[in-house]
């Protein structure tokens, strides 16, 4: 992450849910020691109009490069005159600042996108610009418009560097690696991977070891495989079972924690279930049954696919509700965990 920072060239950084990427990044921000150097982070994930957009991209450059609020009205009213009357500036209790940006009628976009450039000119620094759930942008009204706006402005800063990642990977395999989409080769695409289960089994022994409880590698290995070694989830279970364990982890002990995970989110699981159709639900039961070909015609029969425009259509709503991925040819769960639930709880009854 750090070569990246110091590169001309942005940052795409693409995984499922709670992989962990989100704190890699700030991780990476904290570590990283260059005194002229300001980190911006935005999250998307309730923006769903530009408007929204706008608001937390001008908030969030303006409370990072600015200690108070007299500073960031100055910035704004001698480098940013534009924007000015769509701001208004909050104080609070704790000597910071909040802003609301009113609206952008009529408002020059031109100055709101040049802003972290603006900035890091004017105040003789490099910014980071972070952005969290970047491919919430598609939701916009007029995306591809509004992503050709960013593009135009964002490619012309020399003194900012864009890390975008988002958790959705086939919106934003979309978004980055579709030659006719304006993000189209926009920065360095990396892929999350997951942590290999040899770097969990010595991690989690010193873990339990440090409070005085034993588990075996084999032990930590079945958590790993359940749960598909899924940053947030194998962690979840492995809070189970430290806490329903004594000094000696037991087979049962396991079994115990993975039934608990799957109880403590039964009712999230449900919902998803309660969303899918006939067709998406047996779609699903194909892929946990890991037959090898399930487009074949005796797995569409035996399964009840219906027909190949169906299986196409039950494909994408689950890729769109965001039940499966795609990785190359293999098709797989989100959400382990669910995956878990779905094989062992919801089929078994």
């Amino acid at each position: 992450m750090h070569n990246q920072f110091n590169s001309n060239a942005n940052t795409i950084l693409i995984s499922p849910r709670r992989w962990g990427k989100s704190s890699l990044v700030e991780e990476a921000a904290r570590r990283y020691t260059k005194d002229n150097v300001r980190f911006v982070f935005i999250d998307l994930f309730k923006c769903r109009t530009p408007e929204e957009f706008y608001n937390a991209y001008v908030q969030s450059l303006l409370k990072a490069t600015n200690s108070k609020t007299e500073e960031a009205f100055q910035f704004v009213s001698k480098w940013v005159k534009s924007i000015v009357p769509h701001l208004s500036f909050q104080p609070d209790v704790n000597n910071e600042f909040s802003i609301r940006f009113q609206s952008v009628a009529g408002i020059n976009e031109e100055d709101l996108l040049n802003l972290p450039q603006t900035l890091a000119s004017k105040k003789n620094i490099r910014i980071v610009l972070c952005i969290d759930e970047f491919q919430n942008i598609d939701y916009f009204p007029h995306p591809v418009e509004f992503q050709r706006k960013l593009r135009a402005f964002w490619q012309q800063h020399q003194k900012v560097h864009y890390c975008l990642y988002g958790s959705k990977r086939h919106l934003m395999h979309q978004l980055f690696e579709t030659s006719e989409l304006p993000f189209y080769r926009f920065g360095a695409v990396h892929y999350l991977k997951k942590i290999d289960i040899g770097e969990w089994i010595p991690f989690v022994s010193e873990k339990f070891k440090k409070t005085g409880k034993h588990i075996s590698d084999e032990q930590t290995r079945v958590i790993c495989q359940a749960m598909d070694a899924h940053s947030y989830y194998t962690q979840y279970a492995f809070q189970i079972l430290w806490y329903i364990s004594s000094t000696k982890v037991s087979s049962d002990n396991v079994e115990e924690a993975l039934i608990r995970l799957g109880e403590q989110n039964e009712l999230q699981f449900y919902k998803i279930v309660e969303d899918l159709t006939t067709y998406q639900l047996n779609y699903l039961k194909a892929l946990c049954s890991e037959t090898q070909n399930i487009h074949s015609k005796e797995n569409i029969a035996t399964f009840s696919l219906g027909t190949s425009a169906t299986i196409q259509r039950s494909i994408q709503a689950l890729l769109q509700k965001d039940v499966i991925d795609t990785m190359g040819s293999e098709t797989v769960f989100v959400d382990p965990a669910f995956q878990w639930w779905f094989k062992k709880v919801f089929l078994m009854r």
